[in-house]
């Protein structure tokens, strides 16, 4: 998904929980409240990544959780999981990931979305 409103692209919480547990994502500040889709709030902390998607650099970014992120680098953290449903990480593409592309065009028909931006 887009969210243009934001700058910061968003990883929801099993998103979050599983790129922190690599160490695809370090904490970069405080956890707060913070402004996401549709003027609705959530807490998230915001995040460093090296991640692209389809060579779009990912960040800045944000991770929805309710505490803070623990880092793969902790040798000392000990990690609970729940069991039970877990959503499906999801992503938020920011607009500043979208920043150096000139066009999105939708084809329905093919059910397909073509972003032409500069490398």
């Amino acid at each position: 998904m887009f969210d243009l409103n934001n700058a910061r692209s968003t990883f929801n919480r099993s998103a979050a929980s599983h790129l922190d547990q690599s160490g695809a994502i370090v904490a970069e500040g405080e956890l707060g409240e913070m402004s996401m889709l549709l003027g609705l709030h959530a807490q998230a902390q915001p995040v460093q990544t090296s991640l692209a998607l389809q060579g779009l650099a990912l960040g800045p970014a944000v991770a929805r959780t309710r505490a803070p992120l623990l880092g793969a680098l902790d040798e000392e953290t000990l990690v609970v999981v729940a069991e039970g449903e877990e959503a499906p990480p999801r992503l938020w593409v920011g607009r500043s990931a979208l920043a150096s592309c000139s066009s999105i065009t939708v084809n329905r028909r093919t059910r397909t979305l073509t972003l032409e931006c500069a490398s």
